[in-house]
């Protein structure tokens, strides 16, 4: 479960740092001034940035599989009942891809 999730982690970060949903914007900014008041770029970029560099393993590069009809029951379980924004079914695979190989 850690690794799925730290693994998911990244990609939506990635996404995250391009959204225009203003309370998601807000939590970030807050975010950033509590945890990291000096960082000058986004607090997405700081995240990342700081997960890849102090993680106890590359989780990131350890080649993971999953088979196309994984991703497809990922898809369709998948869903953004405790988000802000309802992410399109084309940005959760993105982000699955990204974080996955899918064979």
């Amino acid at each position: 479960h850690g690794q799925v999730c730290g693994r998911l982690l990244l990609p939506f970060l990635t996404l995250l740092e391009s959204s225009e949903q203003p309370q998601q914007r807000v939590l970030m900014a807050e975010l950033a001034a509590r945890l990291y008041p000096h960082w000058q770029g986004s607090p997405e970029s700081y995240l990342t940035d700081f997960i890849t560099r102090h993680a106890i393993a590359p989780f990131w590069q350890d080649d993971l599989p999953i088979s196309g009809q994984e991703l497809a029951v990922a898809l369709d379980k998948s869903n953004s009942k405790n988000s802000w924004i309802d992410y399109a079914p084309a940005q959760r695979q993105r982000m699955i891809e990204e974080a996955f190989r899918v064979e």
